[in-house]
């Protein structure tokens, strides 16, 4: 991701627009509000405005731009998380701003270009494609906007190289790293993280029976 918003930065810089007329929008998956609040293990969620669903997102994007000024020289435009593909009943308040209304709200405040990053997927799957490269592109030539999506990590290099490291960490019970100021996660969810709002669902939690069974 890092390396895609130097390349579109070098590629926007080259069509003679700068930093200044450029936003990011990183962009992911829409999900209820209730479930945003709720999202993550007791003790740590409520610490979040929104919950930890978020507050990871948020996390992972300062990683990114962090990664990137080491990369380019130049500056690093402002950016924004945003949201795609809501659905569900109109009703139910989901996370927003959808990805289309700040494309809106970019072109009435002096940008030129947007550099989208779809940082909450790790693979060009449909919705990806249709969401941003169709709808969300025709919404950008529709207010003027200069576009471009940066691929998802897919099965390049880096993203597999890093996945190993993380297995290895994990199997060979080696010291947990973390980029983010949110630490490791833990290897199992916890009991009663991310509740179902509608009724109490089983899920494989943190327990040591577990860990013992599952490490014999």
């Amino acid at each position: 991701f890092s390396k895609g918003v130097v390349q579109a930065l070098k590629t926007l810089s080259a069509e003679g627009i700068n930093p200044t007329q450029i936003e990011i929008l990183f962009t992911t998956h829409s999900i209820p509000v209730s479930m945003a609040e709720t999202s993550g293990p007791p003790g740590l969620r409520e610490t979040f405005t929104d919950g930890t669903y978020v507050a990871q997102h948020r996390a992972t994007i300062q990683c990114v731009i962090d990664h990137a000024r080491t990369l380019w020289d130049g500056e690093i435009p402002r950016s924004s998380l945003v949201y795609q593909s809501r659905s569900g009943a109109p009703q139910t308040p989901w996370l927003e701003p959808d990805i289309r209304d700040a494309l809106r709200a970019c072109s009435h405040s002096g940008t030129r270009a947007v550099i989208v990053v779809p940082i909450g997927f790790v693979s060009d799957h449909v919705e990806v494609i249709w969401d941003l490269d169709n709808e969300a592109a025709e919404t950008a030539k529709e207010v003027g906007l200069r576009f471009i999506r940066i691929a998802t990590p897919g099965a390049s290099h880096d993203f597999l190289s890093g996945m190993v490291e993380l297995l290895k960490e994990r199997l060979v019970l080696a010291e947990r790293r973390a980029l983010s100021g949110l630490g490791p996660w833990t290897d199992f969810c916890a009991v009663g993280c991310c509740p179902n709002a509608r009724a109490d669902l089983p899920a494989v939690a943190q327990s040591a029976d577990l860990q013992h069974e599952l490490n014999s």
